[in-house]
């Protein structure tokens, strides 16, 4: 049985490459660009994935704030965040911030 990740990344070109390298490593990936919608899939779903790979600073619900509304309603699963385009000084700021 494939695994099933849910893949919360808002750049088009890193979606992409991350899809297919999951493909290709036998993963199945359920993949959007934003934390409504990921939150809205995850509500649809008959099972949970195996893995969730987010991307820490999407510009409209970030990590922390999909992760209070998703810990609403928990359940066991494994909670990968994640960042590709990393600017340290910047994001270093939003991560302590937050």
């Amino acid at each position: 049985m494939e695994k099933t990740i849910l893949l919360v990344e808002d750049n088009q070109k890193i979606l992409y490459n991350l899809n297919l390298l999951l493909e290709f490593n036998g993963y199945k990936p359920i993949i959007t660009m934003n934390g409504e919608e990921s939150l809205d899939i995850l509500s649809n779903l008959e099972t949970t994935p195996d893995l969730i790979l987010y991307d820490i600073l999407l510009p409209k619900t970030g990590s922390y704030d999909f992760k209070r509304k998703y810990l609403k309603n928990p359940i066991e699963i494994l909670f990968l965040l994640f960042n590709l385009h990393f600017d340290l000084p910047e994001n270093m700021y939003y991560l302590v911030r937050n």
